[in-house]
């Protein structure tokens, strides 16, 4: 008991205990609400300490998450249509996120989560995976695709997720670690693997193998040049493989089986109605984006870029593209950090998977939180913490 209470003495070990719970929660709460409860939780008390930190704001990537986010929110006064308890909705996720990026940056430059954040994620993601690789044995889907449970049912979002925590395993097994650990490392990165070929998602087969790529390429080297040669034949590569894939009829169809999922249609339909109804603006957050096509409505516009867009216009994309360069600055900045590796396979998962997917930047902890906003927060705590020059 003496520890428990000496735990709950210092606002940051309590900030760092209920970040690891909000996040190991994801993989075992089916509820959304029930993991963004927890994460609420250490917004409400950083917001309660407000005028100790928001100081922080000059420092460039927590400037343009903030710009970014607000204005995000902001887009939500025109809407159409204008709902007022939406747009509370807005504000309570952004704040949440705005805080969560501090909190994770002070605990991280406290020492307190470099212990057990990455061996959360290890070890929900492992027991995800054998979870949904067990469903999937039992229950044989129809479209023999696996899917994750909880949180991450849809077979896209479980494949990426479980890309991100075999980024993690294979950080984890590189450090000096236990024979145990390691082994950890072993079967949770082996399980996680099957799990996200069993997805059969050609999003999530690209993006992770692209993060694993990047992250092998950045701990393999910390020189420009050789990393910069490593990173470009790795590209060269993957198209060369994508284009002779698409290029022949079986190699096709294999890539793209369900052919081009109406993308196209989606997207041009996107960006007609940024072009005649919002281009500098936007629509608003919380203007409906479905697309109809005939009897079918394609829900949201399948890229996290043309949502942006579409909810704030180009400005909202310009603050994206910003905070996404400046991030990526940083983290380059900072190879010599494992975590800065990470967090650029993270981030690499991230950005090439919204090509085609994803439209929610601004949301309660999941997905974006683990694909976008991760990465922004351990940015942000490498130059809280060690602030370097940036070319």
């Amino acid at each position: 008991m003496s520890r428990v209470r000496q735990l709950f003495d210092e606002p940051l070990k309590v900030n760092a205990f209920l970040i690891l719970v909000a996040f190991g929660s994801t993989f075992v709460l089916s509820s959304q609400s029930a993991s963004a409860a927890i994460a609420y939780l250490f917004g409400v008390a950083m917001l309660a300490q407000a005028t100790r930190w928001l100081p922080y704001f000059s420092d460039p990537v927590l400037a343009l998450s903030g710009l970014l986010l607000g204005y995000l929110a902001l887009s939500s006064f025109w809407s159409q249509p204008l709902d007022e308890r939406k747009t509370f909705s807005m504000t309570v996720r952004v704040l949440s996120t705005l805080t969560f990026i501090v909190a994770f940056a002070e605990c991280w430059r406290a020492g307190l989560l470099q212990r057990w954040f990455d061996k959360t994620l290890v070890m929900g993601g492992g027991v995800a995976a054998a979870a949904a690789l067990g469903n999937f044995l039992m229950t044989s889907p129809e479209d023999g695709r696996l899917n994750g449970l909880g949180q991450w049912g849809a077979h896209v979002i479980a494949g990426l997720m479980f890309g991100v925590c075999l980024l993690y395993s294979l950080k984890l097994f590189r450090e000096n670690l236990s024979a145990r650990w390691r082994s950890v490392c072993v079967i949770s990165g082996v399980i996680l693997v099957v799990a996200i070929a069993l997805t059969f998602s050609r999003n999530a087969w690209v993006s992770a193998m692209a993060g694993l790529a990047v992250f092998a390429a950045v701990s393999w080297t910390t020189n420009r040049r050789q990393l910069s040669v490593a990173l470009i034949a790795f590209a060269g590569v993957a198209i060369g493989m994508l284009s002779l894939l698409y290029f022949s009829d079986s190699g096709r169809n294999f890539l793209l089986p369900r052919g081009d999922s109406f993308r196209p249609l989606i997207w041009s339909a996107i960006l007609e109605r940024v072009w005649s109804e919002g281009p500098i603006f936007g629509l608003g957050i919380l203007t409906p984006d479905d697309v109809v096509n005939g009897p079918d409505v394609h829900p949201h516009p399948h890229s996290m870029y043309l949502a942006v867009l579409y909810q704030g216009g180009v400005i909202g994309l310009g603050l994206f593209l910003g905070l996404i360069g400046a991030v990526v600055r940083t983290l380059l900045a900072h190879l010599e950090m494992p975590e800065a590796r990470v967090a650029l396979g993270v981030l690499t998962i991230g950005l090439l998977s919204y090509l085609l997917d994803g439209h929610e930047l601004v949301d309660r902890i999941g997905e974006t939180w683990f694909l976008f906003w991760l990465p922004v927060a351990i940015s942000f705590s490498l130059r809280l913490r060690q602030p370097a020059p940036i070319a």
